[in-house]
């Protein structure tokens, strides 16, 4: 069973307080490491939880927030209301529509990331 990160953080902390009024400087040091892994844990899967929910149809983010990355292959929400697959081609402001060539960044409003392959 996977323990919930913040038990785990509030457990290492009270270590730590209970290791420094013992003074053990070792030991100390050791759960604040072990505090600062978990923290990065939390933080990454908090993260990960994010990009997955975006992986969802229908969460469009804007080009101008942000931009998918080079050769991501990416659903394209273009100005003339076309949608279509196509990526970051990185080059001179343009993505790369496939069947189309290339389309000019100002073309395209949005974008999102194609949703996972269907699994029977």
């Amino acid at each position: 069973m996977i323990r919930d990160l913040e038990k785990d953080l509030i457990e290492i902390e009270c270590a730590i307080k209970s290791q420094e009024e013992k003074d053990n400087t070792f030991t100390v040091s050791v759960l604040e490491r072990c505090y600062e892994l978990v923290s990065e844990l939390k933080g990454y899967k908090e993260l990960k939880k994010k990009e997955k929910s975006q992986r969802q149809i229908g969460n469009w983010i804007p080009c101008s927030e942000r931009m998918p990355d080079t050769e991501e292959s990416v659903l394209l929400s273009l100005r003339n209301l076309d949608i279509c697959v196509g990526f970051n081609a990185n080059t001179e402001g343009r993505f790369y529509v496939v069947g189309d060539g290339y389309v000019e960044y100002e073309n395209v409003l949005a974008w999102q990331p194609l949703p996972e392959p269907y699994k029977s």
